[in-house]
């Protein structure tokens, strides 16, 4: 059972979306200067002190008014939510769909007889076989620049691929989200706008999200060493939806504290990914995972951020299913582009 209904606040952010046109996921969300915050905005009863110059000062003040005023027991935080960068695994299956052209059926189809989605590694002449154009920059980095390399792409725990590989094999696709580029976005809003750094950062423990959190907020972490400490916070409930796929286990503990030494696990966070006895694939192929599911989980999410942090502003680095549940909850369903982010004003009250 929930301990608080979640909502956003109306009136502080203004989205602009981009719709599917075959209707079989949430519109997406298109970032805007400022994150579309509005100059002045009037969510609740409590008005913004338009003395304040800039409009991120605003929010800051507004959200302490919110918490230290409310009576019945509501807490607000400001949470950016951030959608790890461009992985392989999206161009592996992108690359398939792309070919196809034909919808889900198709995508189904192909799902069911190659299955190279639950398998931890996959040969370059499967992947050409099911429609996926592997083109040469990405196969010279897939065999690390030997051509007598193994022509085999590893999908467990799914890597970022390269910036200057992503840029290449996407063309036109590519706006502005990469990990990297807003990572330098990050420099120019907290210098030039005065963006407030998240108090804390949670993290999905799956490779491609670990990065995307270093390369987004370590350099604007580090070019401001004395307002906050760079040191994410590893959670298991914000890895993407269960389906059995090999790029959604995650690797050890072990692995990923060697990799990244200054993120910190969660309490009781495993050795080894649980996950991987516990989400199997489904012999007709479903995900086993609900959506319903998910939903819950992005609840507890939630609630464990509103029970433990005390920060007013907090940031998530997860995935597109993940995301389209946790707005879901929010009460208005969005998902996001790779290596891109948006930004909720939320309230909780406890029930």
């Amino acid at each position: 059972m929930d301990h608080y209904a979640f909502t956003l606040v109306n009136g502080v952010f203004e989205d602009k979306v981009r719709t599917d046109p075959n209707n079989r996921k949430p519109p997406t969300l298109i970032r805007q200067p400022q994150l579309g915050l509005k100059s002045y905005f009037d969510g609740t009863s409590n008005p913004c002190d338009k003395n304040i110059p800039q409009p991120w000062d605003r929010l800051r003040d507004y959200v302490d008014v919110l918490n230290r005023e409310s009576n019945e027991g509501a807490k607000y935080k400001v949470i950016f939510v951030l959608r790890h960068g461009y992985s392989l695994h999206n161009y592996i299956e992108k690359g398939v769909k792309k070919v196809n052209e034909a919808g889900e059926e198709v995508k189904n189809d192909w799902r069911k007889g190659l299955k190279f989605a639950y398998q931890k590694e996959v040969s370059l002449e499967a992947l050409r076989g099911a429609g996926c154009e592997i083109p040469r920059v990405l196969e010279d980095h897939l065999r690390e620049g030997d051509p007598n390399a193994a022509a085999r792409v590893s999908l467990y725990d799914a890597a970022l691929l390269p910036k200057e590989i992503a840029l290449q094999i996407r063309g036109s696709e590519v706006t502005n989200n990469d990990a990297e580029g807003l990572g330098e976005q990050w420099l120019r809003w907290v210098a030039e706008d005065e963006f407030p750094l998240p108090g804390a950062i949670y993290t999905s423990p799956l490779r491609r999200c670990l990065e995307t959190t270093k390369k987004v907020y370590g350099p604007v972490f580090a070019a401001n060493p004395k307002k906050h400490k760079f040191q994410p916070i590893i959670m298991e409930n914000l890895r993407e939806k269960g389906n059995g796929d090999a790029c959604n286990y995650r690797s050890t503990t072990k692995y990923i504290l060697d990799k990244y030494p200054n993120y910190m696990p969660e309490p009781d966070f495993t050795e080894s990914d649980e996950y991987e006895y516990q989400i199997q694939r489904a012999e007709n192929g479903e995900p086993t995972e609900s959506d319903e599911e998910l939903e819950e989980r992005m609840r507890k999410v939630l609630k464990d951020i509103f029970d433990d942090d005390k920060t007013s502003v907090v940031s998530l680095t997860t995935h597109s299913f993940s995301i389209g549940a946790l707005t879901k909850v929010l009460g208005n369903a969005r998902i996001l582009d790779e290596g891109d982010i948006t930004a909720f004003l939320v309230k909780a009250v406890p029930l």
